[in-house]
């Protein structure tokens, strides 16, 4: 079937797009606001940044955390119950798009076996496909089963050098993510500015953060990470895992926050930078991939040296010593995000980078 046959059956002005995510998607009759966006799917609304684009329907399979291969799958780190699920249904759609490669690969590699093209089959890869890892086996399989990808789209420019060497022949752009200036920003009262913010509990440098902290004599909050050990440390606290509306109320509150990233070969951390970034919060993040393709250091954030402890308690000090400063780089950041690195210019480069490759 050819794609303008497809088109002809599906209606060229109405777009059908099957999502897969790589997390759980809750459907709701009442928006609840303690649920990200991209956790649930409201009855009667569009789902997530798609209610940006144009006469589309969205229907959206997600990873079933109830499902029985849940533990094969989580140590695999595919896919594979959604991706059957996907398999039956992709006929009546214009496109399938994966977030990530987990939800990707399984549903690819077999259309690849079976010589399927249609419908086109686009990937939001985060990961870097498999994590950016170079083992000659894994790309032997990744070549194959990209071979039914029609496009990539990454969040950090470090996945070029992979794509370069192994992912040539596939259409790809970058785009920016963007949070919603909507969603994350500052709330109704006064912020109390009496402690500094870090959250997270994945591909998280918390060993230099703690190391730092004995260096910076003001109250630090960790939300996310629990198991660290700060026995020596009076000025930190550890907070379990929060929902959004709490995890708003510790950002708004905070002095500045600091993001410890790890460095990755792939996309990390950058919703948390923008949603901090959004609610008017300077930033003191390491300078990593998937950082540095979201600020203007010194301008929209501060960035230090990943290991560090040393410069990251410098800056941290310096800062707190120059409350104007943190207020010029929360207003640049804020700004940006206004401006640039928001949820309705990233879905609208996504729109149209896919309906050029239909």
């Amino acid at each position: 079937m050819s794609v303008q046959v497809l088109k002809e059956i599906q209606g060229v002005h109405r777009m059908r797009v099957l999502f897969l995510p790589n997390w759980d998607v809750r459907n709701l009759e009442h928006d609840d606001p303690s649920v990200f966006e991209a956790n649930k799917l409201i009855r009667c609304e569009q789902y997530w940044w798609f209610k940006h684009w144009p006469d589309t329907e969205v229907d959206v399979i997600d990873i079933n955390p109830q499902s029985l291969l849940i533990p094969l799958e989580y140590r695999l780190k595919i896919y594979i119950y959604q991706a059957i699920k996907a398999l039956i249904r992709q006929k009546k759609y214009s496109a399938v798009i994966s977030h990530s490669y987990n939800s990707g690969f399984f549903f690819s590699l077999i259309r690849s076996c079976l010589g399927q093209q249609l419908p086109p089959h686009f990937v939001i890869d985060v990961g870097c496909l498999n994590g950016g890892a170079e083992n000659k086996y894994q790309i032997q399989l990744l070549k194959l089963a990209t071979s039914s990808v029609a496009g990539l789209i990454y969040h950090s420019k470090i996945n070029e050098k992979f794509y370069e060497k192994y992912c040539n022949n596939i259409p790809k752009t970058f785009i920016r993510y963007g949070t919603d200036p909507n969603r994350f920003k500052s709330l109704s009262v006064a912020p109390s500015m009496d402690y500094i913010l870090s959250i997270g509990y994945d591909k998280r440098d918390y060993d230099t953060l703690l190391r730092a902290a004995k260096y910076i004599n003001y109250p630090i909050k960790i939300v996310g990470k629990t198991n660290l050990n700060i026995s020596e440390l009076e000025n930190v606290t550890l907070i379990p895992k929060v929902n959004i509306e709490k995890l708003m109320e510790y950002i708004h509150h905070a002095t500045l926050v600091i993001l410890p990233i790890t460095e990755e070969p792939y996309s990390v951390g950058q919703m948390t930078l923008t949603q901090c970034m959004n609610m008017g919060k300077c930033v003191i993040c390491s300078r990593v991939p998937g950082i540095i393709d979201y600020v203007q250091e010194n301008e929209s954030a501060i960035l230090y040296t990943p290991g560090d402890a040393n410069d990251l308690a410098k800056k941290v000090n310096y800062l707190l010593s120059d409350r104007s400063l943190i207020n010029s780089l929360a207003y640049q950041a804020k700004k940006t995000i206004e401006t640039s690195y928001n949820e309705c210019n990233m879905a609208k480069e996504i729109y149209s980078f896919i309906s050029n490759n239909l």
